[in-house]
């Protein structure tokens, strides 16, 4: 059971805003761009602690687009029992996401296989995260299951909440 102290926490946490949002008034973000953001410590186990920013707007996306592979069971156990578990532990990560078949393109080319999503603070702490050892082992991991550089796409880009 959450304490009032832990719901305030979850609530100022953007990764648990909806999960909050039931439990305590929503935080809004400062008026001004100029405003300096509030900043909390996380204690979620997902973040492992994480210092976040409260109503910042901007976040650094990692869009990694991979092809059909040749084997998609051996590419899945592959993605999901190992490389994922070893990503998610990358430092300043703040959300994973997984986007699977059925996936619509607009324009004319392959399908992907698999879109994920992952989420920063800054398109630095992307660049930071895989320096550290935990990003060169997925860089190395990533080797395993999408040996060619052709088999996946990878988009780093700064977004901005409109």
């Amino acid at each position: 059971m959450l304490t009032p102290a832990g719901r305030e926490r979850m609530a100022a946490c953007q990764y648990h805003e909806a999960q909050a949002q039931s439990l305590v008034p929503r935080k809004t973000p400062p008026l001004s761009k100029s405003a300096p953001p509030e900043r909390h410590w996380c204690g979620a186990d997902e973040h492992r602690g994480a210092d976040h920013t409260i109503g910042s707007t901007t976040m650094a996306k990692m869009l990694v687009i991979y092809k059909t592979p040749a084997d998609p069971a051996a590419f899945d156990r592959h993605y999901f029992d190992i490389h994922l578990p070893l990503a998610k532990q990358l430092p300043g990560l703040r959300r994973y996401d997984v986007s699977k078949r059925p996936i619509v393109s607009l324009s004319p080319g392959e399908i992907p296989y698999i879109v994920a999503t992952l989420y920063f603070d800054s398109l630095d702490a992307i660049r930071a995260a895989f320096a550290s050892e935990i990003g060169k082992a997925c860089a190395v991991d990533r080797r395993k299951y999408a040996p060619e550089d052709d088999d996946v796409m990878m988009l780093l880009f700064d977004s901005e909440a409109m």
